[in-house]
């Protein structure tokens, strides 16, 4: 479910950087702590890269944990 949900947040982060459709062509996911309590939520930033690239970095967090952060992603999109 980790997966799912920073994927989700990091293609509609790029995505809509972009404003077109992109594909992941580099994932890497750090599991930091246990998700406990919830409600969870994502927190992420987008850059623009060379020649077309877009950087996503997204947190999963739990809010109902005192907002630590459960997982955190770096993805690269083309």
């Amino acid at each position: 479910p980790q997966h799912i949900t920073l994927e989700a947040a990091a293609s509609d982060l790029a995505e809509t950087a972009a404003s077109r459709p992109l594909q992941v062509t580099d994932w890497y996911v750090m599991f930091v702590n246990r998700g406990k309590t919830g409600p969870f939520r994502t927190d992420g930033e987008c850059f623009a890269g060379a020649d077309g690239t877009w950087g996503v970095r997204v947190n999963l967090i739990d809010d109902g944990n005192e907002g630590r952060v459960v997982s955190t992603c770096a993805a690269t999109f083309r």
